[in-house]
């Protein structure tokens, strides 16, 4: 998400937090259709997961694939505007 930010030259603090990240893009008037609660809950993997550490306990991987799905597309939706 960092990186569709830089896009859009859009000062953000150097975070791993998805939640702020989205709130940057959306009071910056970038509308991204993509479920914000789920995003929340990736809070932690957005870490580990640079990191490579990565869990085997989440439940609600399809969930997540979706999410994440919706949101590139959302992204690269407004990327070719």
């Amino acid at each position: 998400m960092a990186n569709f930010l830089n896009q859009y030259k859009i000062y953000y603090p150097k975070v791993h937090d998805l939640d702020t990240l989205f709130s940057i893009a959306v009071n910056n008037n970038i509308e991204l259709n993509t479920d914000r609660d789920i995003l929340i809950e990736l809070n932690d993997y957005a870490v580990e997961g640079r990191y490579a550490m990565m869990h085997d306990d989440m439940e609600n991987i399809q969930d997540i694939f979706i999410t994440i799905s919706s949101l590139m597309e959302s992204v690269n939706h407004i990327l070719k505007e």
